[in-house]
Protein backbone atom coordinates (compact mmCIF):
# COMPACT_ATOMS: atom_id res chain seq x y z
CA UNK A 1 0.00 0.00 0.00
CA UNK A 2 1.17 3.03 -0.77
CA UNK A 3 1.30 6.37 1.39
CA UNK A 4 -2.22 8.64 -0.76
CA UNK A 5 -3.84 5.25 -0.20
CA UNK A 6 -3.56 5.00 3.77
CA UNK A 7 -3.95 8.42 3.90
CA UNK A 8 -7.41 8.55 1.16
CA UNK A 9 -8.50 5.70 3.58
CA UNK A 10 -8.54 7.75 6.82
CA UNK A 11 -10.02 11.08 5.25
CA UNK A 12 -13.87 10.02 5.48
CA UNK A 13 -13.19 9.24 9.06
CA UNK A 14 -11.66 12.24 9.60
CA UNK A 15 -14.67 14.32 7.77
CA UNK A 16 -16.99 12.16 9.78
CA UNK A 17 -15.46 13.21 13.11
CA UNK A 18 -15.88 16.87 12.44
CA UNK A 19 -19.09 16.54 10.78
CA UNK A 20 -20.40 15.00 14.26
CA UNK A 21 -18.57 17.61 15.97
CA UNK A 22 -20.16 20.24 14.35
CA UNK A 23 -23.64 18.75 14.94
CA UNK A 24 -23.16 18.21 18.37
CA UNK A 25 -21.81 22.05 19.04
CA UNK A 26 -25.19 23.24 16.96
CA UNK A 27 -26.89 21.17 18.62
CA UNK A 28 -25.85 22.79 22.06
CA UNK A 29 -26.44 26.12 20.46
CA UNK A 30 -29.64 25.54 19.39
CA UNK A 31 -30.37 23.69 22.93
CA UNK A 32 -28.87 27.38 24.98
CA UNK A 33 -31.27 29.49 22.35
CA UNK A 34 -34.44 27.61 23.26
CA UNK A 35 -33.54 27.98 27.24
CA UNK A 36 -32.81 31.23 27.17
CA UNK A 37 -36.31 32.01 25.28
CA UNK A 38 -38.17 29.75 27.53
CA UNK A 39 -36.47 31.61 30.40
CA UNK A 40 -37.82 34.78 29.44
CA UNK A 41 -41.15 33.44 28.67
CA UNK A 42 -41.12 32.46 32.19
CA UNK A 43 -40.29 35.89 33.38
CA UNK A 44 -42.84 37.49 31.92
CA UNK A 45 -45.40 34.86 32.68
CA UNK A 46 -44.50 35.34 36.30
CA UNK A 47 -44.91 39.36 36.06
CA UNK A 48 -48.18 38.69 33.89
CA UNK A 49 -49.31 37.05 37.37
CA UNK A 50 -48.28 39.29 39.19
CA UNK A 51 -50.34 41.78 38.06
CA UNK A 52 -52.85 39.49 37.17
CA UNK A 53 -52.76 38.90 41.04
CA UNK A 54 -52.60 42.73 42.00
CA UNK A 55 -55.72 44.24 40.04
CA UNK A 56 -57.61 41.15 41.59
CA UNK A 57 -57.28 42.08 45.05
CA UNK A 58 -57.93 45.47 44.18
CA UNK A 59 -61.46 45.12 42.25
CA UNK A 60 -62.01 42.18 44.75
CA UNK A 61 -61.66 45.02 47.82
CA UNK A 62 -63.14 47.87 45.42
CA UNK A 63 -66.39 45.23 44.98
CA UNK A 64 -66.67 44.66 48.66
CA UNK A 65 -66.60 48.14 49.78
CA UNK A 66 -68.97 49.19 47.46
CA UNK A 67 -71.09 46.34 48.21
CA UNK A 68 -71.08 47.83 52.01
CA UNK A 69 -71.91 50.92 51.04
CA UNK A 70 -74.80 49.84 48.72
CA UNK A 71 -76.52 47.89 51.43
CA UNK A 72 -75.70 50.41 54.08
CA UNK A 73 -73.38 48.41 56.15
CA UNK A 74 -71.02 51.09 56.53
CA UNK A 75 -71.63 54.51 56.37
CA UNK A 76 -68.64 56.75 54.68
CA UNK A 77 -67.54 59.09 57.38
CA UNK A 78 -65.04 62.01 56.96
CA UNK A 79 -61.83 60.31 58.63
CA UNK A 80 -61.89 57.48 56.04
CA UNK A 81 -61.97 59.69 53.14
CA UNK A 82 -59.18 62.21 54.22
CA UNK A 83 -57.40 58.65 55.01
CA UNK A 84 -57.67 57.74 51.60
CA UNK A 85 -56.48 61.07 50.05
CA UNK A 86 -53.33 60.93 52.01
CA UNK A 87 -52.83 57.50 51.14
CA UNK A 88 -53.26 58.62 47.45
CA UNK A 89 -50.88 61.74 48.13
CA UNK A 90 -48.50 59.33 49.80
CA UNK A 91 -48.48 57.48 46.14
CA UNK A 92 -48.12 60.39 44.20
CA UNK A 93 -45.05 61.18 46.54
CA UNK A 94 -43.85 57.64 46.43
CA UNK A 95 -43.99 57.70 42.44
CA UNK A 96 -42.37 60.84 41.68
CA UNK A 97 -39.16 59.73 43.49
CA UNK A 98 -39.24 56.54 41.53
CA UNK A 99 -39.47 58.03 38.66
CA UNK A 100 -36.43 60.09 39.83
CA UNK A 101 -34.51 57.17 39.71
CA UNK A 102 -35.18 55.48 43.80
CA UNK A 103 -35.62 52.32 44.40
CA UNK A 104 -39.42 51.08 45.34
CA UNK A 105 -38.08 48.92 48.13
CA UNK A 106 -36.00 51.96 49.36
CA UNK A 107 -39.38 54.56 48.76
CA UNK A 108 -42.05 51.99 50.22
CA UNK A 109 -39.79 50.95 53.68
CA UNK A 110 -39.70 55.56 54.60
CA UNK A 111 -43.25 56.07 53.65
CA UNK A 112 -44.44 52.89 54.89
CA UNK A 113 -45.81 51.46 51.93
CA UNK A 114 -48.05 48.11 52.09
CA UNK A 115 -47.33 45.29 49.77
CA UNK A 116 -49.72 46.06 47.27
CA UNK A 117 -48.96 49.63 46.79
CA UNK A 118 -45.72 48.86 46.22
CA UNK A 119 -46.97 46.68 43.50
CA UNK A 120 -48.82 48.84 42.03
CA UNK A 121 -45.41 51.11 41.47
CA UNK A 122 -43.59 48.51 40.07
CA UNK A 123 -46.37 47.82 37.38
CA UNK A 124 -46.36 51.79 36.90
CA UNK A 125 -42.97 51.65 36.69
CA UNK A 126 -42.94 48.77 34.49
CA UNK A 127 -45.54 50.09 32.33
CA UNK A 128 -44.13 53.86 31.68
CA UNK A 129 -40.96 51.93 30.43
CA UNK A 130 -43.44 50.08 27.75
CA UNK A 131 -44.65 53.57 26.42
CA UNK A 132 -41.44 55.38 26.11
CA UNK A 133 -40.34 51.90 23.98
CA UNK A 134 -43.36 51.95 21.84
CA UNK A 135 -42.70 55.78 21.63
CA UNK A 136 -39.24 54.83 20.40
CA UNK A 137 -40.12 52.76 18.14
Amino acid sequence: MSLPELSAGGLPAAWLSALTLAAAIGALLWSWRVARRSARQRHRLDAMQRDLQVFAEASTRVADSLDQLLHGDVEPARPPEHAASSRRYLLLQARERVERGESIDAVGASLGLCEDERRLLEFQQRSGRFVEQVRVA
